[in-house]
């Protein structure tokens, strides 16, 4: 009786053991999708930031332009 019982133990931790083990060896793990959209992201910050850097010249210029008005109308 106890022998039957620790063989039926023993076979049940194996069968576990082995679920386990099928479970890892699935594959790695599939972050494609991540990878993607952290991709879109650093693109999408550097777009806006390419943006900015544009309309930051444009105002540059027009401020430039302002100053050498006023120098004009100064000098």
């Amino acid at each position: 009786m106890i022998v039957e019982n620790l063989f039926t133990l023993v076979n049940s931790i194996h069968l576990g053991t082995l679920l386990n083990i099928h479970r890892l060896q699935e594959g790695p793990a599939q972050t494609a999708n991540y990878m993607v959209a952290g991709y879109a992201v650093i693109f999408g910050v550097m777009g806006l930031y390419l943006v900015s850097m544009a309309v930051r010249k444009k105002n540059l210029g027009r401020d430039l332009e302002t100053l050498q008005e006023i120098k004009k109308q100064a000098g």
